[in-house]
């Protein structure tokens, strides 16, 4: 397998403590990818203090980060924003990473 010398451009979608989780785990165990910005639907100012500590710009939309070069997202907002950050990742051609469930019903998750 051929690796790219690139890293994996990651956007974390929810700037809370799960999303920080997500980001310190990647960012501490997989090298290969690189923090590119960070979506915080709802924001406040003690969300995304960690974002700004690491210097990684906070976006109000997934549109903007979408701009970022994102290759993949992690969608670490609440449950009811599942749904719709995922259909976003998917219309945008990204991987996606999502808590559970990824919606409120099976139809909905097809």
């Amino acid at each position: 397998m051929v690796r790219s010398k690139r890293p994996v451009g990651i956007v974390v979608v929810g700037a809370g403590r799960i999303g920080e989780l997500h980001a310190r785990n990647l960012s501490a165990r997989v090298p290969e990818c690189e923090l590119l910005a960070v979506v915080e639907p709802k924001p406040r100012e003690e969300f995304a203090a960690w974002a700004r500590e690491w210097d990684v710009p906070v976006v109000g939309t997934f549109d903007d980060a979408a701009r970022a070069g994102a290759d993949a997202v992690v969608i670490a907002v609440p449950t009811d924003l599942h749904e719709s950050g995922a259909r976003a990742a998917a219309e945008a051609g990204l991987h996606i990473f999502c808590e559970k469930p990824v919606a409120p019903d099976i139809p909905s998750a097809r």
